[in-house]
């Protein structure tokens, strides 16, 4: 988001944060996506699909979740990937 011009911040609201909102397991949980096949592994791309189980395991155990290695291992890589592609980002745009 802070790649982005403030006059621009509509569209990203449109184009990137509606979907990973609506594909990001937050109305669903991802093991009902078994029926999806393979194609379910798509979704992991998306970090809010691990904030939507973590806040599902957290709230309502007795439901079903994704497995807990793999919820806090992808959590991690997230959180790895993205604080790396920030302070990349913050480095180009203050240290010349």
């Amino acid at each position: 988001g802070s790649n982005v011009q403030p006059r621009f911040a509509g569209l990203l609201f449109a184009v990137v944060i509606g979907p990973m909102m609506l594909f990001g397991c937050a109305y669903y949980p991802y093991t009902s996506l078994t029926v999806l096949g393979p194609l379910r592994m798509v979704f992991l791309v998306n970090p809010l699909v691990f904030m939507s189980e973590a806040m599902r395991m957290a709230v309502t155990p007795n439901v079903p979740h994704m497995r807990a290695p793999m919820l806090f291992g992808g959590m991690a890589a997230h959180l790895f990937l993205f604080g790396w592609m920030g302070s990349r980002s913050f480095e180009k745009r203050t240290i010349l």
